[in-house]
């Protein structure tokens, strides 16, 4: 199936046919969704159903086409450990509780893999970032998933993402700058800014940096590391790490449809100068997947 023309999600217990107006029934059941997925209602969705529900109802006809399916699992946790940098950053712990909750239930992820996929929302966040999530989690009841997702699809890509550098000495070595910058140019054809700055001026901070990014999972699929990126630079419109990020993921193996997904379900908060940004950003390289000469600078 191309999943690029799948029909909308379901709608969370509203009707999409009528946008203007809403029933008893319908926001019983969309309460009812919330409560069941997310392990709470939605406070905001429910003050709009209840004294404007054409906003809610256009918003949810949005969500269908962009939002990512709980079918879809890459991308969907991808998008989950992205959206609890986003909410640590601006202190949304209701929104973290309720992420979290949806990746152990429609997730299928343990405690243990959640935990080190919080190692993504960290890296994103920071440090202040760390507190919020740590106070948002601090009563949450952990959950052991029925069915454990199914997670060796996406191992080939593993080795792909080494870079081939001693992280035993702390020092850049003879040859290791070199190393890392040929890896870059074989990921995604080019070396990036950062990576020329700092090792020109701080190779060791490169080198700390690499060896952080490099072992954030070791369970999780590495392919999460560039689509959480792609998502929530997506979000803030930056476009030269969401077009290093679209080629670093197709080059760990990440389909184009998994890719795409994840950067279109930004444009929730992201809107349409998300989407502009993402078409001069990277979709040349959407538009030509399979070639492998599409690198480099966003046009």
């Amino acid at each position: 199936m191309n999943r690029d023309a799948l029909p909308p999600q379901q709608a969370r217990g509203l009707d999409l046919t009528d946008l203007d107006h809403v029933t008893p029934e319908e926001i019983t059941a969309f309460a009812e969704h919330y409560t069941r997925l997310h392990g709470r209602p939605h406070a905001g969705f429910d003050f709009f159903l209840a004294s404007n529900p054409s906003a809610v109802k256009r918003y949810r006809l949005f969500a269908a086409y962009t939002a990512i399916s709980f079918a879809e699992w890459l991308a969907l946790t991808a998008t989950n450990f992205a959206n609890i940098a986003w909410y640590a950053r601006i202190g949304y712990a209701e929104g973290i509780r309720y992420i979290v909750h949806i990746q152990q239930t429609a997730g299928g992820s343990a405690k243990a893999q959640v935990c080190e996929g919080l190692a993504i929302s960290l890296y994103h966040a920071g440090a202040q970032g760390g507190e919020v999530i740590a106070s948002a989690l601090r009563d949450y009841t952990w959950q052991e998933p029925d069915k454990p997702a199914d997670l060796s699809r996406w191992e080939a890509g593993r080795g792909r993402l080494s870079s081939g550098l001693d992280f035993h000495d702390p020092r850049m070595g003879p040859g290791e700058l070199a190393r890392l910058e040929n890896w870059y140019r074989n990921a995604i054809g080019e070396v990036p800014a950062y990576v020329r700055l700092l090792g020109k001026h701080r190779p060791e901070a490169l080198k700390a940096w690499r060896n952080r990014y490099e072992h954030l999972v070791s369970t999780l699929p590495v392919q999460l590391l560039p689509l959480a990126s792609i998502k929530i630079n997506t979000y803030s419109c930056t476009a030269e790490l969401v077009r290093e990020n679209v080629l670093l993921a197709r080059y760990l193996g990440v389909s184009r449809e998994d890719t795409l997904m994840t950067a279109i379900s930004g444009l929730l908060y992201g809107q349409m100068e998300a989407a502009a940004m993402l078409e001069r950003a990277a979709g040349d390289v959407f538009d030509n997947w399979d070639s492998p000469a599409v690198a480099g600078t966003a046009r």
